[in-house]
């Protein structure tokens, strides 16, 4: 069955009732729709999705990055297509040493299949979820996994160290947090200043360095949010008392705003890497991922949960 995502909007184009000033992007899967975009003079072109069947919106064509795409079939490269696991799968990692790391569907708890593609269980518990939301291991070399249930009332992230044959379990952060252990960056959602519990509030810090959104009395409330794994950048998605969503991606050492979205659907996943997002969403039964190239709005549309590969697969 398709499954269409609506319209997502540039900034300038949310803050009015206004007609926009850059056509409304429009897709559907099996199907390749013309949209006309206006930039310095330029055409968008509409073109057919390498990944999923989507269609996609572009100045120039881009290359986008590797992916792990889930889905009912199971886990795939969206380098090499191959399928990598099998069993139907809600999200994968990679592990960072060739592997990957799958949630498995109906609670069938998390496998890691190594670099030599020995497979076992890691945890059976079907409260557990993977969270894939950090940026680089706490320690060279060691592969870091986050889990938790945060709608259960879990409000920490449970680190697997993967080393050898051993795994080692640890609770040492707030659910739904990114780390950088390059420039010490840390971001949490659901987290105050003070350290307490603040349902919305989005906080990113580092030694010199503090951000946050949607804390205390302010009225907007952010639900995710992913770190650059190269720059002091985070995209977060936010909702306001109207119910409009926005995707925003903002400098840390400016607090500025480069680039910020408006649209109808609600993500369910976000993932940041180099200049791209990966937008995921909940349609009809099924997950569409949109991966966005920001500074020129082309994008593919994937049919699956994709998420940006951060790391080797030798499988």
């Amino acid at each position: 069955m398709a499954r269409d995502l609506q319209e997502i909007r540039p900034l300038n184009q949310a803050a009015s009732g206004d007609a926009p000033a850059r056509p409304p992007l429009w897709f559907g899967f099996g199907a390749v729709l013309l949209a006309v975009l206006t930039l310095a003079a330029s055409f968008f072109l509409v073109g057919e999705d390498r990944e999923g069947g989507g269609t996609t919106t572009t100045a120039s064509v881009s290359v986008l990055p590797a992916l792990l795409v889930s889905g009912p079939d199971g886990v795939r490269s969206g380098v090499t297509g191959n399928m990598l696991i099998d069993d139907c799968a809600v999200k994968a990692i990679a592990d960072r040493l060739g592997g990957i790391v799958a949630e498995l569907c109906d609670g069938e708890g998390l496998v890691h299949l190594t670099a030599s593609g020995n497979r076992r269980q890691l945890v059976f518990d079907p409260f557990y979820r993977l969270d894939a939301h950090y940026e680089q291991p706490p320690q060279p070399g060691v592969v870091v996994i986050a889990l938790g249930d945060p709608g259960l009332g879990d409000t920490t992230a449970t680190f697997v160290y993967l080393t050898g044959s051993e795994t080692h379990f640890s609770v040492i952060l707030p659910s739904y947090t990114d780390l950088d252990q390059r420039n010490q960056l840390v971001s949490s959602v659901g987290i105050g200043a003070t350290g307490d519990p603040d349902d919305g509030c989005l906080r990113v810090e580092a030694p010199g360095l503090a951000y946050q959104q949607g804390c205390g009395s302010e009225t907007s409330t952010i639900t995710m949010s992913a770190l650059h794994p190269f720059e002091d950048r985070v995209a977060f998605v936010e909702r306001v008392p109207a119910g409009t969503t926005f995707i925003s991606v903002v400098d840390l050492t400016t607090g500025v705003a480069g680039t910020r979205f408006a649209f109808e659907e609600t993500p369910i996943e976000l993932d940041f890497t180099d200049d791209w997002l990966a937008i995921a969403f909940e349609l009809d039964g099924g997950v569409v991922t949109r991966v966005l190239q920001i500074d020129t709005y082309y994008f593919e549309d994937i049919d699956g949960l994709a998420m940006f590969q951060h790391g080797p697969i030798t499988l």
